[in-house]
């Protein structure tokens, strides 16, 4: 049952076929015996857990059933305020800071009466994609412990592949929650850019910085982005569009969608990467879609401001910490904001006009296809402590490689999602990415949950 999908958990909560406290404690003992291998956790909250449990188990008896989320046990990065628990972001800065109040995300999750069992690790500050920068120990992936679990959500990845817990929220700014989904063979949404608020949040870089659920399968993240979406004035950036009913969205079929396979994606990833991409590509032809080649001339342009506007606004952020204390960053950390040094206001605004073009010529090619297909990343997960990944016969670092077909969604805040698709021949999961227009979740769920419909990549586990 720890493996077993969020909405069939939840439906025996309703029921009263399993008890949220039988649930919860059987989480926590599974968490006491498996995360000090995979340090998934920043904090474990027990006693906060049990007492949420309980209230939980009470008011279903009681005919006060919530929704979906009421009594499942899930977990927060670390980057998200809860009242009374250390909020430290990885990060030896915060070690010791206890939040005074609950972020937006942490509040929407009790709402929907969910079971906090506690914070999950995560490179230092987000700021980094393999999860070995931080106060709480590098992180593994649970289905090789030599292998990273992609980052900065590389906890959370973690956490919901060893059934730690049945979703964990992440935030994404290059792929901080597609990424560890890929490695880590879970499913990872970024909602579109705005969707869900970041108030109480530890920031990196604002205007790329977005908040989306990690999950066993798309329409468990569906229920999870039901219970956090909509608009919150606090934050700045908060869409007041209305929200959809993306659970509606993952039993529609793809019969009539035109998917568009972004070709430069293909031609770089590794050949096994690009071979199961395609397959799954053809699973949903064969379901009733409609694929087609797609190009876009500005790709490149944006992947180069992506960096540009992480570089300077990361430093922004983190200015004071950076010039009064740079020692007391990790090493790799620190010298990503020793490459933003040299950057100028021409290179920050000459990032914004290619951001500009790229969101305009990916509007343009949204119009011809319904959704993009693309790998998640172009190898499986990299090798703990490796600086380069091998790419076929091509070395690529570790961080470019990591982040090649994501960060360009973060620049333009399309909606992107990643599902399992595959296997290396190391026994490493592969992700394939959906990307939408703004605001179109409902077709990458609708895409990705016929996916798994027809597949049984999601269902897989790894022995521990």
């Amino acid at each position: 049952m720890l493996l077993a999908p969020l909405a069939e958990v939840a439906e025996r909560l309703r029921t009263r076929r399993l008890s949220p406290v039988e649930l919860t404690a059987a989480v926590l003992a599974r968490i006491e015996r498996l995360d000090p291998a995979l340090r998934a956790f920043v904090t474990v909250t027990p006693e906060r857990a049990l007492a949420a449990a309980r209230e939980a188990e009470s008011a279903i008896a009681s005919g006060r059933w919530r929704g979906p989320l009421h009594g499942v046990p899930v977990s927060l990065k670390d980057l998200f305020d809860v009242r009374g628990v250390r909020t430290s972001a990885g990060s030896r800065f915060l070690a010791e800071h206890v939040a005074q109040d609950d972020s937006a995300v942490a509040a929407r999750l009790e709402a929907a009466g969910a079971v906090l069992v506690g914070k999950a690790n995560l490179h230092e500050f987000a700021y980094g994609t393999t999860c070995d920068s931080t106060i709480a120990g590098a992180i593994r992936n649970p289905w090789k412990r030599d292998a990273i679990p992609g980052g900065s959500s590389g906890g959370s990845g973690a956490a919901v592949a060893a059934g730690l817990g049945f979703a964990s929220i992440g935030t994404d700014t290059g792929g901080s929650v597609r990424i560890p989904a890929a490695c880590c063979g879970v499913v990872g949404l970024k909602p579109t850019f705005g969707r869900i608020s970041r108030h109480g949040l530890v920031p990196l870089a604002p205007s790329l910085d977005h908040v989306g659920p990690l999950t066993r399968t798309v329409h468990d993240a569906a229920l999870v982005f039901a219970a956090l979406a909509g608009h919150d004035p606090r934050d700045p950036d908060s869409l007041a569009a209305p929200v959809p009913d993306l659970a509606q969205a993952a039993g529609r079929g793809v019969r009539g969608l035109r998917l568009g396979i972004l070709d430069t994606t293909l031609e770089s990833a590794s050949s096994e990467v690009a071979a199961a991409v395609g397959v799954a590509a053809e699973r949903l032809r064969g379901a009733g879609a409609e694929l087609r080649r797609v190009s876009l001339a500005t790709l490149e342009s944006v992947r180069h401001a992506a960096f540009v506007m992480l570089f300077a606004e990361s430093l922004a952020t983190h200015r004071a910490r950076f010039e009064s204390e740079p020692e007391r960053f990790f090493p790799d950390v620190r010298a990503r904001f020793e490459r933003a040094l040299p950057l100028s206001a021409v290179d920050y605004v000459a990032a914004l006009e290619a951001r500009r073009a790229g969101a305009a010529e990916a509007l343009r090619a949204l119009a011809e296809v319904d959704a993009l297909v693309t790998p998640t990343l172009p190898t499986g997960a990299a090798p703990c402590g490796a600086t380069q990944v091998a790419v076929d016969e091509r070395a690529v670092d570790v961080a470019v490689a990591n982040t090649l077909y994501t960060r360009e969604w973060n620049v333009l805040g399309f909606p992107a999602l990643s599902v399992p698709c595959g296997f290396t021949g190391d026994g490493l999961p592969i992700g394939m990415q959906l990307v939408a227009r703004p605001c179109d979740e409902a077709t990458l769920v609708r895409a990705g949950a016929e996916y798994q419909r027809l597949t049984d990549w999601h269902a897989r586990a790894p022995a521990l």
